[in-house]
């Protein structure tokens, strides 16, 4: 089940309840990927200036380069 979205550009991110980070890219919609798996839910997400932010709810922050 998905429980967060971000969308940066043309790509989808989505927070799962099986705590993975899956990314979409659009308008092509690609198969989707599993880009990061977290030990806890994820709470958090932010993109700003080509960096993505993702808090999880064990306070983990994890910055990526996008």
């Amino acid at each position: 089940m998905c429980y967060r979205l971000l969308i940066h550009e043309n790509v989808l991110f989505t927070a799962t309840s099986d705590l993975e980070l899956k990314v979409y890219s659009f308008p092509q919609a690609n198969a989707e990927q599993v880009f990061m798996k977290f030990n806890h839910l994820v709470s958090a997400r932010c993109a700003s200036n080509g960096l993505l932010f993702i808090g999880t709810r064990n306070a983990e922050v994890v910055m990526i380069n996008l």
